[in-house]
């Protein structure tokens, strides 16, 4: 499995995206593709994405799978490896998957249904955190077959990126995941492009967590799991 990364950031942030990046270049292996993009203030960044896709769907598609970070995240010491042993990116039917939850409620939502097959969870509405999200070449092909990137790049989605990207997936009959626990969370009382500042719980994050049975943090997860899907719908 061949991942490729890209940090959205715009110029106020420039310096976070370089953090990031840095930080990115020394845990994943070398020569692993690393983006930055400039969503510049002022303009729709669902527009700018989609002339990134445009680029890399029609010239270089030599990856599996496009991993985009925000520029103020905090990743998983694992990350490329948990991603590359992830079960749900071995299924072709999962078009995206969610790296970043915000808190117990998108677990709580009536959206979010549990596969008890899979131990996962799976959203059927849009979801509104894009702190980090997963996309398969296929869901990208797709895209582009059906001119969903060239709706981007002409503004036609009034959505966010987040919830763009997710509602695009959902149409599209794909998958809407969430990789439980967290993989990325979000720096906090970070002021974002419109000058709003929050500070995220991300209580579902982890930053030790390996995809390894025999980790500690792997067993202690995994028996929360097993009290956090008593929340979601089951199927």
């Amino acid at each position: 499995m061949k991942l490729r990364y890209c940090i959205r950031t715009c110029d106020a942030r420039k310096e976070m995206a370089s953090t990031l990046f840095d930080h990115l270049r020394d845990i994943l292996p070398p020569k692993t593709q690393i983006d930055i993009i400039n969503d510049y203030i002022g303009k729709s960044p669902i527009t700018i994405f989609g002339l990134y896709l445009k680029e890399i769907v029609t010239k270089e598609m030599d990856f599996d799978y496009l991993v985009t970070l925000e520029d103020d995240a905090i990743v998983n010491d694992h990350l490329d490896y948990n991603l590359k042993s992830c079960q749900l990116l071995q299924d072709e039917e999962v078009g995206c998957l969610q790296l970043s939850i915000s808190s117990l409620n998108d677990l709580k939502s009536q959206n979010t249904f549990f596969d008890r097959e899979y131990k996962s969870f799976h959203r059927d509405a849009p979801i509104h955190y894009s702190c980090g999200l997963v996309f398969s070449k296929a869901l990208l092909l797709h895209f582009q077959d059906a001119n969903i990137i060239d709706e981007m790049i002409n503004n036609k989605s009034v959505s966010t990126f987040d919830i763009a990207m997710t509602r695009y997936c959902i149409e599209a009959n794909m998958l809407c995941s969430l990789h439980y626990p967290a993989l990325v969370a979000s720096l906090p009382n970070v002021p974002s492009a419109m000058g709003n500042t929050y500070t995220p719980s991300d209580e579902l994050f982890s930053k030790t967590w390996l995809n390894d049975k025999n980790n500690a943090d792997y067993r202690k997860w995994d028996d929360k799991l097993k009290i956090h899907s008593v929340f979601s719908v089951k199927y």
